[in-house]
């Protein structure tokens, strides 16, 4: 072998324990490409080196070749892979992200050459004009997926700092054009429980008839619901669950309250208890054994009548169900039904919606929402009751008979 360290892009260091290190240095890009030959009895004496050699130097070139592909190119392919390997609703928001925001923003520039300054200015554009806070970092999860996956498959590592800590712009809420509460139509329920799985029907249905919070939907407890032998029935709101995900009791005194039932409402419980019943039954260690929730996380069925799992299945059953996964479930279905944002507290004003156009005095309502105080519920729905002066002009004419002198 000749002398060493004599070979070109060759170098040996010693080690404490008295072995030797072997390393290449190729120049790439101007740069010595240092890596260590592995000590596996493949690449000894000047043989093994040279191929070693060879094998860096054509996989860093491989690299460079596959870093001049440009984003729209990735993102295409890996949006392929993802339509094949995730559920429809998942790669129909990434397919949003990617043909709507991210393809036309970096579409045309190699990825490898996308730097932070790019994605912080991306967001600057679209906050708060095109964009929430919220959609943007789902927009910037789909580009981090990307991205990821490319830098997999060229082997090389992934730039995490390109959406780390990103700033965002600092807005200032106008009263005036702050997003008010949606009224859902009866036809628009309907469509939103058609796109939903079955699962979540008796929720949507129970909260917009009983106009209850999401917190205080999802806190729901047998104990707390009572049904009369007349075939009454109301429902005494004792718990909410907090952003921990705890039981915990309403923060005002007004929130606590018995909420009159209907019969429909009554039938929706009585039918979802008596289903929930077989699948406790069925189904053992459920975690609310002792104090019984209403709406619990449950065993997923891809059928409506409930003989067929899912693939994907709670951790555990009769827990809390999480306040951001059903926000999502009902967003994703409301998209899908062509209906545009709908949120949970958008059943809350629905049903006051429905009460108001129905000839329902501000103080029913009131009571029925179990706001603080009148004030509350007329600042929030006051611009829905007429303001027709005229009429009330007349009714001052017709119970005030002042006769005028002069006058028959």
């Amino acid at each position: 072998m000749p002398r060493r360290n004599s070979l070109p892009y060759y170098k040996e260091r010693p080690n404490k324990n008295g072995s030797i290190s072997r390393f290449v240095y190729p120049t790439i890009n101007g740069k010595p490409c240092w890596r260590k030959i592995p000590e596996d009895g493949n690449w000894e004496g000047v043989r093994g080196y040279r191929r070693f050699l060879a094998k860096v130097q054509e996989d860093e070139a491989n690299k460079n070749e596959g870093s001049k592909v440009t984003f729209e190119a990735v993102a295409l392919k890996w949006l392929d892979m993802r339509q094949k390997t995730r559920a429809a609703g998942t790669a129909d928001l990434d397919s949003k992200n990617l043909n709507g925001i991210l393809i036309p923003r970096f579409g045309a520039k190699r990825y490898s050459t996308i730097e932070r300054d790019d994605v912080q200015q991306m967001v600057f554009d679209l906050i708060p004009e095109r964009l929430q806070r919220s959609t943007m970092q789902h927009v910037l999860k789909t580009f981090r997926l990307v991205l990821k996956w490319q830098c997999r498959n060229d082997k090389i590592a992934h730039n995490t700092d390109l959406t780390a800590d990103l700033e965002y712009p600092l807005i200032n809420p106008d009263k005036n054009k702050a997003r008010k509460g949606r009224a859902l139509t009866v036809d628009e329920i309907n469509k939103l429980l058609e796109a939903l799985p079955f699962k979540w029907h008796p929720l949507i249905q129970i909260m917009s008839l009983t106009a209850l919070r999401i917190g205080e939907a999802l806190a729901m407890q047998w104990k707390y619901y009572h049904k009369e032998s007349d075939g009454t029935g109301y429902y005494k709101v004792e718990r909410q669950i907090n952003h921990n995900k705890d039981l915990v009791v309403p923060k005002t005194d007004g929130s606590r309250a018995e909420v009159t039932l209907g019969a429909k409402a009554i039938a929706i419980l009585d039918n979802h208890r008596a289903a929930q019943v077989k699948l406790r039954l069925k189904y053992p260690g459920w975690l609310d054994h002792d104090d019984q929730l209403i709406f619990p996380t449950e065993p997923t069925f891809t059928d409506s009548p409930g003989t067929i799992l899912s693939r994907y299945q709670p951790q555990k059953l009769g827990k809390i169900q999480d306040q951001s996964h059903v926000r999502r479930c009902i967003q994703l279905a409301s998209s899908h039904a062509g209906l545009g944002k709908i949120r949970p507290h958008d059943f809350r004003h629905t049903h006051a919606s429905m009460l108001i156009a129905n000839g329902a005095n501000i103080k029913k309502v009131s009571h029925r929402l179990r706001h603080k105080d009148i004030a509350t519920t007329l600042n929030i729905y006051g611009h829905l009751y007429p303001d027709d002066q005229q009429a009330v002009a007349d009714l001052a004419d017709s119970v005030f008979k002042f006769e005028q002198k002069g006058t028959k």
